[in-house]
């Protein structure tokens, strides 16, 4: 995963505390942060799978909303 979107990610998750969209767009793409960037999701876990009470969080958006792409969705079909 390029060192940008790492970046990127790192300096949106203070927000995803508090703001329900900057969480939703990093816990959708939870799976992928686990796949292609498993040394950041485990230094930046704390702040991954903080759930605040009451508040939005990655890890609650993820429960959510679910996989959202094709290679990673149960829930995919391919159109018929």
């Amino acid at each position: 995963m390029p060192a940008e979107v790492l970046q990127a990610v790192a300096a949106a998750l203070p927000a995803a505390a508090v703001q329900d969209a900057v969480a939703d767009a990093i816990g959708v793409r939870m799976p992928a942060l686990h796949d292609y960037a498993p040394d950041f999701t485990a230094v930046h876990r704390p702040a991954l799978y903080r759930i605040p009470s009451p508040g939005p969080s990655p890890a609650g958006a993820w429960l959510r909303w679910g996989h959202t792409t094709r290679r990673c969705s149960p829930l995919w079909t391919a159109p018929a």
